[in-house]
């Protein structure tokens, strides 16, 4: 999983430099760059929110592993017990 963490991460800050370089370089009011630029922040936005979700996942294992505890599921509620 972390290696595939690194990857997405590596292409995050790919898409963000390329986003970064069209807003410079872009002609004013081009209204497809400016669509696909927004696709790509909307993009770019969901990205970090997943890599945000997958080291606090990372995290959680780690920290479980440390404390002897079982592994964390997936979806799993720190604390929480499963209902009857």
């Amino acid at each position: 999983m972390e290696a595939r963490l690194a990857t997405l991460l590596d292409r995050i800050k790919s898409l963000r430099e390329t986003l970064r370089q069209v807003h410079k370089d872009a002609p004013a009011h081009d209204a497809r760059i400016e669509q696909c630029s927004r696709m790509g922040y909307r993009a770019l936005n969901e990205a970090e929110k997943l890599t945000s979700s997958v080291e606090e996942l990372l995290g959680n294992r780690e920290a479980a592993a440390n404390s002897g505890a079982g592994p964390v599921r997936s979806g799993a509620v720190p604390g929480s017990a499963a209902q009857p």
